[in-house]
């Protein structure tokens, strides 16, 4: 009973957290257009035309927050459901459709993806903001975003799908799965409640940022991307704490 009121209660912190997340909106680069008011040759408009129109930052396209809300909450019903004592694994066409070895490889693959993708954009996140180039960082926080979504959530989605299911398979159910299985779970779910709040919600102020005009060659670090980089460290953090919790099974003899 209290080990569901404590996933009950992640699930709700999930869905909740999903409900601030913000997207970066596409605009114009921040660049306005001066008109002079004295008429000007042909030859002067063609070079004012040129210097001065904006450029189309083409964004590679994010799902949207109720597409967000409905992959959570149709996430934390699996969870909630296959929670449940007593209780065979839901739906029952995952489980007789592949062989065990099959699902530890969706497993595998998807954590990979998952963690794999973290990871990196974090490394290359850090690198882009100190590099102070303008052009990289609107390109990063434009385009990469929208991948970063693409690949993490599909691969959060399979790590949890064919955990629970391999759970089922080899203890009967997710409740009677040893202490490194219902560990792993809750630091999904924790995972998910900290990335959907402090990195989901920062990528439109940090895009609002690297689109503006602002001068980016002081040393100083905006705080908007100081509040992304601490984000993506303890992100890693979470990931590091879930593979140790897999590999070391602490409470297995």
């Amino acid at each position: 009973m209290m080990n569901m009121q404590r996933l009950s209660t992640l699930l709700l912190l999930l869905v909740a957290s999903c409900s601030s997340w913000s997207m970066p909106q596409p605009n114009n680069g921040g660049r306005t257009i001066q008109r002079a008011n004295k008429p000007m040759s042909n030859q002067q408009k063609a070079l004012a035309t040129t210097m001065e129109a904006p450029q189309e930052d083409v964004k590679i396209p994010q799902l949207p927050k109720l597409g967000v809300a409905i992959w959570v909450a149709g996430l934390s019903g699996f969870i909630v459901r296959n929670y449940q004592p007593d209780m065979e694994f839901w739906p029952a066409t995952l489980s007789d459709s592949y062989s065990s070895s099959t699902y530890i490889l969706i497993h595998a693959v998807s954590g990979m993806l998952f963690a794999g993708t973290i990871i990196t954009t974090t490394l290359l996140e850090w690198i882009v903001v100190q590099s102070k180039d303008q052009a990289v960082q609107r390109f990063w926080f434009t385009q990469v975003p929208g991948v970063e979504q693409a690949l993490v959530l599909p691969g959060l989605t399979g790590s949890i799908v064919s955990g629970v299911l391999h759970a089922f398979q080899k203890y009967g159910s997710l409740t009677e799965a040893p202490f490194h299985v219902t560990s792993a779970v809750y630091l999904l779910l924790l995972f998910g409640v900290w990335w959907g709040v402090t990195d989901q919600t920062t990528q439109g102020k940090a895009f609002d940022y690297v689109m503006s005009d602002q001068d980016m060659s002081d040393d100083k670090l905006p705080t908007v991307m100081l509040v992304r980089r601490v984000s993506n460290i303890v992100s890693c953090g979470f990931l590091v704490a879930l593979y140790a919790v897999m590999v070391l099974k602490p409470g297995m003899e």
